[in-house]
């Protein structure tokens, strides 16, 4: 299910290679109608392996296999899958044609993507599953990635902003199973960089570098301090002229982004760093 994800160091893993953790699966061989088993992986829950289309060993999940191996795995041309409970090798489906286990409530034919119940939709535009329910979300045309609702008509759209790295960690956004967080100026981070951000100080956007939320009241204190801090004679009255940063600049060329500058007193340059385009 693609959320979005937090960069971190790969972890030591045993490699599923054919064979499951016997320590994983906690299927219940007595129940006469078995449903989705709860075992898989720390990714997902299914009760089924993948076998990956590029090196044909199997894996309980693509994530599972890029982990340990040089390559990555397209889950789209995944076209068979091992039972985890009789080890019957067969074509990706939602039940196993031999023991009948479910191997996810979920199931998408497309993702080949297998999972407990999450209210989970298949995007078409987006290409790939959302975690739901469908109708809390909508698919912006312009942003190419589905929003929540409420952002409806009430965000900054920037064409195809998922399709960028996240500029915290470098990592992918729109395959990510780890939230992304729209900040005022459209651009994306994962929300778990963003709160990283936060927590160290950071308050602009690293790739335009509007503010990342309301800073009315910051400034307002700052403004206070300024006029409460006396210049020496020699600089009152010196201004300097400062850009005023857009975020549709990053992707123009250059002779296409306009020259807006503001002229503000130097203290107040100083003070700030930047004047951004509230």
């Amino acid at each position: 299910m693609q959320q979005r994800t937090n960069v971190q160091s790969k972890p030591d893993r045993q490699v599923v290679e054919g064979e499951c953790r016997s320590d994983v699966f906690l299927c219940d061989t007595n129940s006469a109608n078995m449903s989705a088993c709860e075992c898989g992986c720390e990714h997902y829950v299914r009760s089924c392996l993948l076998k990956a289309p590029c090196c044909g060993k199997f894996y309980v999940c693509r994530l599972c296999h890029d982990d340990v191996e040089d390559h990555q795995m397209d889950r789209f041309r995944v076209t068979e899958v091992k039972c985890s409970l009789c080890d019957t090798v067969q074509q990706s489906q939602q039940m196993c044609e031999k023991c009948r286990v479910a191997f996810g409530e979920y199931y998408c034919s497309i993702c080949h993507l297998f999972d407990k119940d999450k209210k989970q939709y298949h995007c078409l535009p987006c290409g790939i599953c959302r975690i739901g329910p469908k109708e809390n979300y909508f698919h912006c045309e312009k942003c190419n990635l589905c929003l929540a609702s409420n952002l409806r008509g009430n965000h900054k759209c920037v064409p195809d902003v998922s399709r960028q790295n996240c500029p915290v960690c470098l990592e992918d956004i729109h395959t990510s199973r780890t939230g992304a967080h729209v900040l005022p100026c459209g651009h994306l981070l994962h929300q778990t960089c963003f709160d990283y951000m936060h927590k160290m100080g950071g308050y602009r956007c690293p790739l335009c570098m509007h503010s990342a939320w309301n800073m009315k009241h910051c400034w307002e204190e700052m403004d206070k301090q300024i006029s409460e801090t006396p210049m020496p004679s020699e600089y009152q009255g010196i201004t300097v002229k400062v850009p005023l940063l857009q975020p549709e600049h990053l992707y123009a060329p250059p002779s296409c982004v306009r020259n807006i500058q503001a002229v503000v007193p130097l203290h107040v340059r100083q003070r700030r760093g930047f004047v951004d385009a509230r």
